[in-house]
């Protein structure tokens, strides 16, 4: 998993084709409206939004290394970026207030998320649109106390408890899905086959053997090989709909809220 996609490396070609979708979804309540990209990471999606008709974006983000990539490698009239921590956010915000806010994938890492959602709600004009997401706690893998293993998430939410935790700071609360489809999980099956194949070839006795004699004659040797098919998506892996709708036979991977004040 990676906390951050970046252009430095290999992640924004791998969590692009996904990740991208969610803006897509939240362009229906950014078109010409002021926005606010809560968490923008590396950009792109901020990018993405001032490219697609809404009026202006401002991005923020706690990382002074993700805004000062976010402002070598995306560029528009109409975009900025700044560097603020949201946990802070009280309804003061580097651009006042804004007509649609954007958070996607941050809630997960908050301490403290009703503090964050009370401050961003204040950040917001009247008929304004949250739009955020957190990861399916259903599919996350917890420790005995619940607590997510993955070191940067202090909780996830099951698709109740993140509309509980919306509902009591908005009046209306519609939840999506972001779920991978049956091409999605043949490829990452695919993936995971391919990656057992070249383990067992790396592994083996006498793959084993050869790059013991080619360190002996100071030959350098391949390095094992690293999976990250879980990582990797395209664009039909993919889909987002009304979590209502079940529109596929397993959990979405993540869960989508659009709230209204």
């Amino acid at each position: 998993m990676s906390e951050r996609i970046s252009l430095s490396d290999d992640s924004l070609l791998a969590g692009y084709a996904e990740n991208i979708q969610r803006f897509e979804l939240a362009l229906e309540w950014c078109h010409g409206k002021r926005v606010l990209d809560a968490g923008c990471g590396s950009g792109y999606g901020a990018h993405f939004l001032a490219c697609h008709g809404a009026a202006s974006v401002l991005g923020v983000d706690i990382s002074d290394e993700a805004i000062a990539e976010a402002r070598r490698n995306y560029e528009a009239g109409n975009l900025r970026f700044e560097c603020c921590d949201l946990q802070l956010v009280d309804g003061a915000t580097p651009g006042g207030q804004f007509e649609a806010i954007v958070n996607f994938e941050t809630l997960a890492h908050l301490a403290k998320p009703e503090k964050f959602i009370t401050g961003i709600k204040l950040a917001l004009t009247t008929g304004g649109a949250l739009i955020t997401s957190t990861p399916n706690g259903e599919l996350v893998k917890t420790d005995q106390h619940g607590k997510p293993l993955y070191r940067y998430q202090h909780r996830t939410y099951s698709a109740g408890e993140f509309k509980t935790l919306l509902d009591a700071h908005f009046a209306d609360v519609s939840l999506h899905g972001h779920w991978l489809t049956h091409q999605g999980r043949l490829r990452k099956l695919r993936a995971r086959e391919l990656f057992a194949q070249l383990s067992d070839a790396y592994y083996n006795p006498l793959a084993r053997a050869g790059r013991a004699i080619k360190r002996i004659a100071g030959k350098s040797s391949h390095h094992p090989p690293v999976y990250s098919g879980e990582a990797d998506s395209y664009a039909g892996d993919y889909i987002i709909a009304p979590l209502q709708s079940r529109a596929l036979p397993w959990p979405p991977t993540t869960l989508i809220a659009v709230c209204k004040i």
